[in-house]
């Protein structure tokens, strides 16, 4: 069967060599026979290579080089772009007949997020955008992007509308990022476990994210920060590259310090637990209740404000801007995230206190690589 392809459509030029081999002839005014005989052939075969109804092989490009004085390789570069262009046609005529389940899933809105973001380029049809998300997430075919395993846990606000294609899609985003990002030591988990009481200072940093990623990478952890996509749902989420490259992704989402601080420590805790080589994400159910993430919420919760002296300050049950800074100021820790704690407790109400809640710079985590 003979295949057109529409460049002007699907942007392929390709050509098929019998083509070529047609116009050679008829310049040469040689006829087909009389290539056939020179090249010791069957007519018949030379016909159907200049009807594109027969590939171009070694053996032939090896006798047209013979006859014609045109490189073997010409020909079988003809034969291969051409095969290839075919291959992508081909693919898009399948991607465009099928149910677009991802293109539904993830959603007008957030395929232009992602176009906007530069995480993909735009293509002119659903086929080819479908073709151009399959490369992002590193896969050939939707079934295989639903059974790649990724040893990951995330943080999902409680009560969160999460679309799970959407949270797929930000966190690849992250693991191209980290992929690309050196990291000047192999990871250390005990040099990493005595790192977090350090970074809890950081948290009354104005910028504190140059020393977050510098002190990480230096015990082989990678930090990234990837905008939150609409109803993505996740503050962060750890998980392995390899046994021997953890990640924390964080995704700024409600752009408040405290709750950064938070989801990084919560994190920090899914790392030291180690990687797991049976955990996956799950885009049927996203976790968020279970054990380990309790465990985390509370190895979170007690490395920033230590057991016994949240224990008294509660007691104390006098909570102003003066009691609450000299608190944070005792344990070293931001006063925002001593609020954020007496909020989600009930101790204070969620609209009180919340001028020392300060909001992140989200411009000073731009600095990513792309």
């Amino acid at each position: 069967m003979t295949h057109r392809l529409a460049a002007r459509t699907h942007g392929y030029r390709a050509t098929h060599p019998g083509r070529i081999l047609r116009r050679e002839l008829e310049a040469r005014d040689m006829t087909q026979a009389a290539l056939a005989a020179r090249m010791g052939r069957p007519t018949q075969v030379i016909n159907q290579i200049i009807g594109e109804k027969k590939a171009v092989t070694a053996e032939t490009a090896r006798g047209l080089e013979h006859v014609l004085g045109i490189p073997r390789h010409v020909w079988m570069n003809l034969q291969s772009n051409y095969a290839l262009a075919l291959d992508r046609l081909a693919e898009e005529e399948r991607l465009e007949d099928e149910e677009h389940a991802l293109l539904d899933a993830l959603g007008a809105a957030t395929i232009r997020e992602m176009i906007r973001q530069g995480w993909i380029e735009k293509r002119e049809t659903a086929g080819a955008q479908l073709s151009e998300l399959l490369s992002f997430f590193g896969v050939q075919t939707l079934h295989g992007l639903e059974r790649t395993p990724s040893a990951a846990a995330f943080r999902v606000t409680a009560g969160a509308k999460v679309e799970p294609w959407r949270l797929a899609a930000w966190m690849r985003r992250g693991e191209i990022i980290a992929d690309q990002t050196d990291l000047p030591a192999s990871f250390n988990s005990d040099r990493f476990r005595r790192l977090l009481p350090d970074l809890r200072g950081e948290t009354r940093s104005e910028n504190p994210w140059p020393q977050l990623r510098a002190r990480c990478a230096a015990v082989g952890l990678a930090v990234v920060v990837v905008p939150a996509l609409p109803k993505s749902g996740a503050n962060g989420v750890a998980y392995w590259l390899g046994r021997d490259r953890p990640v924390i992704q964080l995704s700024l989402r409600n752009k408040r310090a405290d709750i950064f601080w938070f989801s990084f420590f919560h994190e920090a805790a899914h790392v030291l637990d180690g990687y797991r080589a049976d955990a996956a994400i799950n885009l049927e159910r996203v976790p968020r209740d279970d054990p380990m993430e309790r465990a985390a919420d509370q190895f979170a919760a007690d490395l920033l404000i230590p057991p016994e002296d949240w224990r008294v300050f509660g007691e104390g049950g006098v909570f102003t801007n003066e009691t609450i800074v000299e608190f944070a100021r005792d344990i070293g820790i931001h006063p925002g995230i001593v609020v954020g704690r007496l909020q989600y407790e009930k101790k204070v109400p969620q609209n009180r206190h919340n001028e020392l809640r300060v909001s992140l710079d989200l411009d000073a985590f731009s600095t990513d690589p792309v």
